[in-house]
Formats: C-alpha cells, sequence, structure tokens
C-alpha cells in the first residue's frame, strides 16, 4: 500500500469498515462516493456493476447530469462506439486489467480522442477529463469497476492515486459480492441525500436542485443498463408524489387532506421519502409546492459518519460501530474474527474513553454528535 497521511489511513479504515458491513452495493454507494472523493480528491465517483461475464448491469454516478447522458451511453455506445476509441469495462475486465488511468485504456491519439463523439457526448457534458479506475474481482470473477474522475482544471491523477484506488480492490470486491440484507433505516442528515423540488398545485415541477436531480433519477430507476432506459429520460416525479401536491390543493381551497402529504418510495436504491409543504414565494397565487426529497440510510452508516472524529483506533470504532448497531458480542467477534473476550475489553475501553456505561448510551451519544 502506498504511504499514507493520517488522514488517508483514517479515511482507507472507513472504507475498509463500509466495505464490511454487509449492506450491499448499492446501500453503500452514496457513503463510499464522500470516501472515496475525501481520499483520491475528484469530480465523481461512477461504481459500474456488472455480471459475472462482465456485463453491464448498472451503475451509479451522483453527478447531476447522469440522467442527461446515461440513457445515450448505454444505447450507442456501450460495447458498440466506444470500442473504436477506448478499451470497453467489459473487455478491460476479460482482458484482465487491474488498475489503469483513462490514458491506457485509449485506442487512438490525444486529438482524434478529443473530437470523439464519446468524449463530445458523453464525457464533456457531465466535465469528466481524466480518470482513474479499478477492476473489481472475486476469485477472477467480475464484479464491476470503480472509476474517479476529474475536470479539465484539475491536476492530473498520479500513480499515488491509482495505488491507493488498487490497495481497495479487495475490499471493494467484498462489498460488491454481498447481497443486500435488511438493516434499520433512519433519516438521513448526509447533504447527499437531500434535495429540493418546487412544483405547482398540480405537481407540475418548476425546479429541480441539482442533488434533487440525482436522487428523483435513482428514485425511479432501480436499473442503469442496456435495455432499461429509454432513449431519453425525462425526469417526472412519480404519480404518487405529484398527488402530494394536489393534496395541499385542497386545503388551499379549504378542504382538508385526509392523510399528510408524505409518500414513502422504495427501490433497489434505498428508500426515498417525499414531504410537500407549501412554499412561501413572495405572496405566489395560488402558493407553489416544495417537495423534499430524503433518501434513508442505514443506521450503521449513519453512526460510522458521527463517529468520524472520536478518539478511537480502527479496532475500536469497528467494535462500537457493531456495538452501537446492536449487534450481540458473540456476532462482532465472528464479523471481526475476533474472540468474544476481545470484543468486551475493545467495548469497554471505548465506553472508558467517551464516558459511558452502556451501548444505549453509545447510540444516544453517537446519534447527537
Amino acid at each position: 500500500m502506498p504511504h499514507a497521511s493520517a488522514s488517508q489511513a483514517r479515511t482507507m479504515a472507513q472504507i475498509r469498515q463500509l466495505c464490511c458491513l454487509g449492506l450491499g452495493p448499492q446501500a453503500i454507494a452514496p457513503p463510499l462516493t464522500r470516501l472515496l472523493l475525501r481520499l483520491i480528491p475528484g469530480l465523481s465517483v461512477t461504481f459500474f456493476f456488472t455480471d459475472a461475464d462482465g456485463e453491464l448491469v448498472n451503475f451509479y454516478d451522483e453527478n447531476p447530469g447522469t440522467a442527461q447522458v446515461a440513457p445515450l451511453y448505454v444505447d450507442e455506445f456501450y460495447k458498440r462506439r466506444e470500442s473504436d476509441v477506448v478499451i470497453s469495462i467489459t473487455d478491460g475486465l476479460r482482458l484482465g486489467m487491474v488498475g489503469v488511468r483513462l490514458g491506457h485504456l485509449l485506442k487512438v491519439d490525444q486529438r482524434t480522442w478529443e473530437r470523439s463523439d464519446l468524449y463530445n457526448l458523453i464525457l464533456r457534458p457531465v466535465d469528466y477529463c481524466d480518470a482513474v479506475q479499478v477492476a473489481v474481482r472475486e476469485c477472477e470473477r467480475p464484479l464491476g469497476v470503480v472509476k474517479i474522475s476529474r475536470d479539465a482544471g484539475a491536476p492530473e491523477f498520479t500513480t499515488r492515486d491509482l495505488d491507493f484506488l488498487v490497495a481497495l480492490e479487495p475490499h471493494l470486491a467484498h462489498a460488491f459480492a454481498s447481497l443486500p440484507r435488511v438493516a434499520p433505516l433512519v433519516e438521513s442528515d448526509a447533504e447527499e441525500n437531500q434535495g429540493l423540488i418546487i412544483t405547482d398545485r398540480e405537481g407540475r415541477m418548476r425546479y429541480l436542485s441539482p442533488q434533487a436531480r440525482v436522487l428523483l433519477f435513482y428514485a425511479t430507476h432501480a436499473k442503469i443498463a442496456p435495455g432499461k432506459l429509454r432513449s431519453a429520460v425525462k425526469l417526472r416525479l412519480p404519480p404518487a408524489v405529484a398527488r402530494l401536491a394536489r393534496m395541499l390543493g385542497k386545503s388551499f381551497e379549504g378542504r382538508a387532506a385526509t392523510m399528510p402529504p408524505v409518500h414513502h418510495h422504495e427501490n433497489a436504491w434505498g428508500q426515498f421519502v417525499f414531504r410537500a409543504y407549501w412554499l412561501d414565494a413572495l405572496g405566489a397565487e395560488p402558493p407553489l409546492v416544495c417537495i423534499r426529497i430524503n433518501r434513508e440510510e442505514p443506521l450503521s452508516v449513519r453512526l460510522m459518519r458521527r463517529m468520524e472524529h472520536l478518539p478511537l483506533s480502527e479496532r475500536q470504532l469497528a467494535v462500537s460501530l457493531h456495538v452501537a448497531s446492536g449487534l450481540t458480542y458473540e456476532a462482532i467477534a465472528e464479523r471481526l474474527g475476533i474472540s468474544r473476550s476481545t470484543v468486551i475489553f475493545h467495548a469497554q475501553e471505548v465506553f472508558n474513553k467517551l464516558g459511558i456505561a452502556s451501548r444505549a448510551e453509545l447510540q444516544a451519544r453517537l446519534m447527537t454528535l
């Protein structure tokens, strides 16, 4: 592993910890994005999920332009036109590539690349210029690719950046290979999980914040892969969400709604909560409607984020996270590959450092940080 500063070492420890929570790759994609960009600064992270043959089955990218370029990429470029200028994801996995920079994937010279449709129709609209990526495999079985991109004004990626990403590949593989499991969910206070939509009383969208655009795209598209997207995606509110605005409209007319204006929407990317409120827009008549989106997150992810700045060792962080999440000492011991007595020892050390006496106090302390 490349030499890491104290902050980089701590971030890598958090990534390893996140990858071992057993939540499934789609549940950890949002927090993993934040951690990877903290370790290797960039504009965005793209997760390409593949089947055992290296064929694309889904992907995740929080760039607000994803909704515009994703359908065009999977319909016209994936394994088609892209193969004229770059080594595709599938071909790279089959060729045994591990960690590479974008330049290593090009089949053409730089000038031809910058004039290609792939660059100008897919990458330039989302400001992607340079990239590093790592292939993720388990026992040679392809699981996907993780790519970090930068814009034209950013420094070029270094060999050290790529080394960090490659060093994390075994843990990324562990996360990608894990099946989603039922986990307690809580409303997220993370910026990336919150968005704002403004509509009229009929539910017609007037404004989308950049993060709302991302959240709405994934709330309405469980699969982003060939054959799963229309040629052009026009973001629309799910009918049940548009009805929230109309429910508020009834109250404006003096007809009280029987249910509160909230809707829970669940798919492979998580549970999304839509809440509608009146928006006081300079006396607009009739008033506009504000719809807030919140993507709920696993309790363990929220607790882990709250623990970032606690004065605990990597092992103490791992133990305290599982303790606060409600696992028994026996279950923690099995998950971490240590004895029950060692788990109890680390838990007691955490309690002493934080001045608490029980797991209930630990969770309460973390939730109020």
